[in-house]
């Protein structure tokens, strides 16, 4: 019956019928209602050094790390490009900077950090 299911459980236990199950290792009868979760409670209670899901495909789907989200560098396209520029205009209009605000040290660095991609434009090209 093993062959046919589809937890790695039934490694460890025979079914014994409709309802209950008996582990191979060490004989106990467990009560079945369609779950391998109590076979697999008792497998990692009871034998621990028993090696549950060793493929992939056993395991099934693995949740995504966060990581692999953040490891893909965003692209400053032209689009991304032109609306960062109106917003630095609106900003420096908004707050009455003055307009060499967008040369300073400070406020470039904070874009090398922001949008490493985007080039800050000279106030002469600000639009």
């Amino acid at each position: 019956m093993a062959s046919s299911q589809k937890s790695s459980a039934w490694k460890y236990f025979d079914k014994v019928n409709e309802n209950t199950v008996k582990c191979k290792i060490c004989a106990v009868q467990l009560n079945y209602h369609k779950s391998t979760t109590g076979m697999l409670t008792h497998l990692k209670a009871k034998h621990p050094s028993v090696t549950l899901a060793t493929t992939e495909k056993e395991r099934g789907p693995q949740q995504t790390a966060i990581a692999s989200f953040a490891v893909r560098p965003r692209q400053c396209d032209n689009v991304r490009a032109e609306k960062t520029s109106a917003l630095i205009a609106n900003m420096v209009a908004k707050d009455m900077l003055p307009i060499s605000f967008v040369e300073g040290e400070g406020f470039r660095e904070l874009m090398k950090f922001v949008e490493p991609e985007y080039t800050v434009h000279a106030r002469k090209t600000l639009h």
